[in-house]
């Protein structure tokens, strides 16, 4: 008889029994436990869009770092193997850009002593942003370049007036689908350089002055 009450009292007790030794949460205990989870997913929330923009900046400025350094070798160079970007330039100066070569980009661009601006599909970006389905959604900046003939002044010799050239490119974005600058949100970023070489003119079959560093 003591041996089947032993072994009914122990199963009561895994049973779960309220008569048994199992203790469970009480209702204070939970709400407190929901509350801990509640605030740790607040703070995990507030943290989260900040982390997505730093990680989105980082991004932008090194696709922006890597055109720069493209724009500068192909205008140093006069845009000597230079292929493919037709596709990513929509508007030279205003105008389509629709129709030219590689070369005459850059040979627009080139033009000395004012500035040339062009509408630019990031030619870093991941080709999945290339094709024609998706081409709209790829990062777009307002390239500013201006290309200057350096003044010497009183410090330098009069000569370097006539083989050496100040670059500046200026990135601005966002980009609206229209293709004008969102100017209330607008980022900036400024490269400069200096070129040496001798700038020489072709015409292209348009009519239009093109402007080449000689290598």
């Amino acid at each position: 008889m003591k041996l089947f009450k032993r072994i009914k009292n122990s199963s009561s007790r895994i049973k779960g029994n309220p008569g048994g030794n199992v203790a469970g949460f009480t209702m204070i205990e939970i709400a407190i436990s929901l509350a801990v989870i509640a605030i740790a997913l607040v703070a995990i929330i507030g943290v989260l869009p900040s982390g997505f923009n730093i990680q989105r900046d980082n991004r932008i400025d090194s696709l922006i770092y890597n055109d720069a350094r493209f724009f500068t070798e192909a205008i140093r160079t006069g845009a000597k193997g230079i292929n493919g970007l037709e596709e990513y330039v929509d508007v030279l100066n205003g105008k389509s850009a629709g129709g030219l070569t590689p070369r005459e980009i850059i040979g627009v661009l080139s033009i000395p002593n004012q500035t040339n601006t062009a509408i630019v599909r990031s030619i870093a970006g991941t080709p999945a942003e290339m094709a024609p389905q998706t081409k709209d959604m790829a990062f777009k900046y307002q390239l500013s370049c201006a290309l200057t003939s350096f003044r010497s002044g009183n410090t330098y010799p009069s000569a370097l007036e006539t083989n050496l050239y100040e670059l500046t490119l200026k990135f601005n974005y966002p980009v609206r689908g229209d293709n004008t600058v969102v100017i209330r949100s607008a980022t900036e970023r400024i490269f400069r350089t200096m070129i040496s070489g001798r700038l020489y003119i072709e015409t292209n079959s348009n009519g239009d002055t093109l402007y080449f560093f000689e290598r």
